[in-house]
């Protein structure tokens, strides 16, 4: 998550190149993620919408393992509600 913050707020790399690129690189065989389609969605989901990347990572958490998410944050409430 700090490389994402970085490569956002510091480099200010818009966030679609963040996620095309962190998605190539984790499709090498070399490189071990843990929840790899918790990350990925989390990732595509970030790439595609202006949201942060922990808010999607618990969007990927309800989508894809089912947890229930609560949050007082509208535009996660929206996302979470599609």
């Amino acid at each position: 998550m700090q490389l994402i913050y970085v490569l956002e707020k510091v480099y200010n790399v818009a966030n679609a190149e963040i996620s095309d690129t962190l998605l190539e690189l984790f499709k090498y065989d070399n490189i071990d993620v843990d929840d790899i389609e918790i990350v990925e969605e989390a990732l595509i989901l970030f790439g595609r919408r202006r949201l942060d990347f922990v808010d999607a990572l618990l969007y990927a958490y309800h989508k894809v393992k089912g947890y229930e998410v609560y949050t007082f944050d509208k535009k996660l409430n929206k996302v979470l509600e599609e």
